[in-house]
């Protein structure tokens, strides 16, 4: 974009057979012929007067050829000077096609071992939660949504839950304190459910307070998929499988 002080730039995407070919179009300065052999390089750049007025390392084509080289594509350059010029690369679908239908298929099998849940969602970010809950719901877990660690401790005491997860940074009460308040509340009972800690704070000393508050998972934001798979199992022993 730094070479393109006027005009546009242009990014396209498309299928060629078995190849994926993006392209980035500028109506920048351009690159003579005579440089476009050499602008692949390591520290080459199509301007090398040290007065010139694009800064930068000349190392970015290079990465770029070399990232490209590696996923076994090819890229093209095409330019004019004062015209503007265009990158091109293609990189070979069949691999990351048969790759992706592998994964789906693993996710899936995933998905069947946990059994429908009711589960207690302590969340108190608006976005965090609709997210959140609509993950578990599309996956047929039935969620109950609690703003901050207090009304999470109410709910837990006035209802039934297979699963809490807790965000650990909330207004009124956290979710440390409320996990240790929940497990007080079990201590009486004997009874003991999983709590998984939800939180983007992914430190060694983050995890250790979070499991010395009486937490059984981690998860951390933005919340994935497989990482909240993988802790359900591993929180609850019914739900594990043979991977």
């Amino acid at each position: 974009m730094k070479f393109t002080a006027d005009g546009s730039i242009a990014l396209s995407a498309g299928r060629e057979q078995e190849f994926l070919r993006l392209a980035v179009r500028d109506t920048g300065i351009g690159i003579p012929k005579e440089r476009q052999s050499q602008i692949f390089e390591a520290f080459r750049q199509a301007d090398a007067n040290i007065a010139r007025n694009y800064g930068g390392t000349g190392l970015g084509l290079s990465i770029c050829l070399k990232l490209v080289s590696l996923m076994g594509g090819k890229i093209e350059l095409t330019s004019e000077p004062g015209q503007g010029s265009i990158f091109s690369f293609v990189l070979p679908l069949k691999v990351a096609a048969a790759q992706a239908s592998d994964l789906s298929k693993t996710d899936s099998d995933r998905k069947a071992s946990i059994p429908s849940l009711n589960i207690l969602l302590a969340e108190d970010n608006l976005v965090n939660q609709k997210v959140a809950a609509k993950l578990l719901e599309k996956q047929s877990h039935r969620v109950t949504v609690a703003g901050n660690g207090k009304i999470a401790v109410e709910y837990f005491q006035n209802g039934t839950f297979d699963l809490v997860l807790m965000d650990v940074q909330m207004p009124e009460m956290d979710g440390l304190e409320a996990t240790r308040a929940i497990r007080q509340m079990e201590a009486k009972s004997g009874t003991r459910i999983p709590i998984i800690a939800m939180t983007a704070q992914t430190m060694k000393g983050d995890r250790d307070n979070c499991f010395a508050a009486g937490m059984d998972g981690f998860v951390s934001k933005p919340i994935r998929l497989p990482e909240l798979w993988a802790a359900l199992r591993v929180a609850q022993p019914a739900f594990r499988v043979e991977c």
